[in-house]
């Protein structure tokens, strides 16, 4: 079977993990981003699953990103 393209780029992705890294609501931070619940849970759940430091990675990378 061939994999769909994601809808949000990897930009976005990034910037809602580093909002959930930080404390805030996975409800709150995919309200905020407009994305829907589910998907940022998705993200939350594989990201914990690839990196035994979790979405707490994903600040550093967010954050790096931005100064570039």
């Amino acid at each position: 079977m061939q994999q769909r393209g994601s809808k949000y780029d990897q930009k976005i992705k990034d910037e809602a993990l580093a909002l959930v890294a930080s404390g805030v609501s996975i409800t709150n931070a995919a309200c905020r981003m407009r994305i829907p619940k589910s998907t940022l849970a998705d993200w939350v759940h594989t990201q914990n699953e690839s990196d035994e430091d979790g979405v707490a990675a994903a600040i550093e990378k967010f954050i790096f990103n931005k100064e570039e």
